[in-house]
């Protein structure tokens, strides 16, 4: 191996770094985008689903971000794996924070009682409309 080819190796270790650490992280977005799909069949709260998909992208963003920092053979790969991973976890939840989770205004039209509607009000407050029919 000769002096000359070093640098085009680590050229070339670099490269292959940064594809596998973009695909994983693909990877990451689409586990973290399908597991709330997937998964409530098994749970039904929408904090657990959020959750689960969190922590499927951070688990599969951190394990691409250590192959990545390995094959970049940086000094710490946990750390810069650790560091990286976490704020794109960061990113993936505020993005699905303000595209999903975001609590909206909502606005109801008024609804207009039916022409001979009565009311039956309970002792709790509420009220049942109800309306009469003629026998035929």
């Amino acid at each position: 191996m000769t002096h000359s080819s070093m640098p085009k190796r680590r050229t070339l270790r670099r490269i292959i770094a940064v594809i596998v650490g973009l695909l994983t992280l693909a990877a990451a977005l689409i586990a973290g985008i399908l597991a709330p799909y997937f998964l409530p069949v098994r749970v039904a709260t929408v904090y657990l689903l959020t959750l689960l998909a969190l922590v499927s992208f951070g688990a599969i963003a951190w394990l691409g971000m250590i192959l990545c920092a390995a094959l970049w053979r940086t000094k710490n790969p946990a750390r810069l794996a650790t560091l990286t991973s976490s704020a794109l976890t960061l990113g993936f939840f505020g993005a699905l924070y303000l595209l999903v989770l975001r609590p909206t205004p909502l606005h109801f039209t008024e609804v207009k009682p039916a022409e001979g509607a009565h009311y039956w009000h309970l002792p709790t407050g509420s009220a049942i409309a109800y309306q009469e029919f003629p026998n035929l």
